[in-house]
C-alpha cells in the first residue's frame, strides 16, 4: 500500500487511501457514522440543529479570538470560519464528538492504528482502509475538508466521508481485525512527527494529536437545543495580503493529502497529481474555502508555475465542471457568463466568486442532505 501511493512515479496509476482505527466492536454499526448508531429520528437527525451547528460553532470561535485564548487569531483565521459551509460545520462537529451522518478518516495509517489501540475493554481492534481507486466501490461516496484553523484536525490528516442513508460503510472498507492486549499503550505515530508534520517539542505526539486548543468538544456536549440559540449571520471580513501569504505555504499539501499526492523525484524535480473526483468532492462540500485555495494558487502559478501552475489548472477544471452542472445555461446567460467551456481561467474565477459571496451557507449537497429532515 505505502508503494501504491508515495513509489509510484507519476503518471503509473497510483492509489489513493483512507484510514480509520476502531477500538470497540460496534457490530452491525461497525465503520458507521455515529448518527447511525442512535435512532433514526431526534434531535441530531433535525435540520434545523444541524444548520444551528454552523452559528454555534462560528459564535464559540470568534468568543475564544477575542478572550485571546487561542494562538488562532489571524484575519485570515476568522475569515475561515466566517466562510465555512454548514457541510464543514458538520465535519467540525463530528471531530469533537457531535452526533453527524460523517465518518472520520485519515490519509495516515498510523494515526488510523494510534485511534484502533486506544484504552478500551476489548483486545479486538480494528484497523481499515478506503481505496479510492474503486470507482463502484466509492461512487456514493463524498469527501469533505474541514478548514485549517482547526489544528486539531489537520494533525490528524483528518478528513470526512459520507454515504447516503442505507448505504453499509463497510462495504467500501478493507477491515483488518487484530489482537492488541490490554496492557499495552496506544501505538505512538513516529512518521508525522519525524517528518516535521507535528512540533512535539518534547511532548508526547500521542497529547498533541488530541489536544483541543478552542475547547470545542466539551462545548457541543451541552444540550441540542442550547445550539439552536445561536446566531446564523454570516458577516466577511476579508483577511489581509500578509494573512494569506500563510495560506499560500499550504495549499499544495492540503489539497494533496485530500485529493492527490506530491514528491520529489531523484532529479529533484516536484510533482503534483490530484484525484478529479476527490477534488470536485472537496470544493463541492466548501466551495469558499475551494475559491480561496484558488486564488492563492493563482498567485503562486503566476509567480513561480510548475506545481502551483499544474495544481491551479486542476481547481480551474473542476470549477469549469461545478458550473455547468450546477447551474443552468438561462441563468449563466442572465448573469452575462460566457459558457464555463470556453471561459478563461480568470473568467472562471470571477464567476466563482460571484456564486461563493452570494451564496447559502446552509446549502448541503446530497447525499449529506438525505441524511436530515
Amino acid at each position: 500500500m505505502f508503494d501504491n501511493v508515495y513509489v509510484v512515479r507519476p503518471k503509473q496509476g497510483w492509489r489513493k487511501y483512507f484510514y480509520r482505527g476502531e477500538s470497540t466492536d460496534y457490530g452491525a454499526t461497525q465503520f458507521s457514522p455515529s448518527i447511525a448508531r442512535q435512532n433514526n429520528s431526534g434531535p441530531a437527525r433535525s435540520r434545523r440543529v444541524c444548520l444551528d451547528l454552523l452559528g454555534a460553532i462560528r459564535e464559540y470561535v470568534f468568543g475564544k479570538m477575542a478572550l485571546g485564548r487561542t494562538s488562532n487569531t489571524s484575519s485570515l483565521h476568522r475569515f475561515l470560519i466566517e466562510t465555512m459551509s454548514s457541510s464543514q460545520a458538520i465535519a467540525v462537529a463530528q471531530h469533537y464528538g457531535f452526533p453527524t451522518p460523517m465518518l472520520d478518516v485519515t490519509v495516515n495509517p498510523e494515526v488510523a492504528a494510534y485511534f484502533a489501540t486506544l484504552p478500551s475493554k476489548s483486545d479486538i481492534r480494528f484497523l481499515g482502509y478506503l481505496d479510492t481507486s474503486n470507482n463502484s466501490g466509492f461512487a456514493n461516496v463524498a469527501l469533505v475538508m474541514a478548514p485549517s484553523v482547526f489544528t486539531r484536525i489537520q494533525r490528524q490528516n483528518g478528513y470526512f466521508i459520507t454515504m447516503p442513508p442505507g448505504k453499509d460503510y463497510r462495504e467500501i472498507f478493507t477491515i483488518l481485525r487484530f489482537h492488541h492486549r490490554l496492557d499495552c499503550e496506544p501505538f505512538k505515530p513516529t512518521w508525522v512527527a519525524n517528518l516535521g508534520f507535528i512540533r512535539t517539542d518534547g511532548t508526547d505526539v500521542r497529547k498533541v494529536l488530541l489536544e483541543d486548543s478552542y475547547g470545542l468538544e466539551e462545548h457541543l456536549k451541552r444540550r441540542l437545543w442550547e445550539l439552536m440559540e445561536s446566531s446564523n449571520t454570516r458577516v466577511l471580513h476579508f483577511p489581509t495580503i500578509e494573512a494569506m501569504s500563510s495560506l499560500q505555504k499550504t495549499v499544495i499539501p492540503e489539497l494533496c493529502f485530500a485529493a492527490g499526492r506530491y514528491g520529489i523525484l531523484e532529479s529533484g524535480q516536484r510533482f503534483v497529481e490530484l484525484n478529479g473526483a476527490l477534488l470536485f468532492s472537496v470544493l463541492r462540500y466548501a466551495p469558499f474555502y475551494g475559491f480561496i485555495q484558488g486564488v492563492a494558487l493563482q498567485v503562486l502559478a503566476e509567480t513561480y508555475g510548475g506545481s502551483f501552475e499544474v495544481l491551479f489548472k486542476s481547481i480551474i477544471n473542476v470549477m469549469r465542471t461545478m458550473i455547468s452542472t450546477g447551474i443552468s445555461a438561462e441563468i449563466r446567460e442572465n448573469m452575462g457568463w460566457v459558457r464555463p467551456e470556453v471561459a478563461t481561467q480568470k473568467d472562471i474565477m470571477g464567476m466563482v466568486a460571484e456564486i461563493v459571496i452570494d451564496g447559502d451557507p446552509n446549502e448541503m449537497p446530497w447525499p449529506l442532505c438525505a441524511w436530515y429532515e
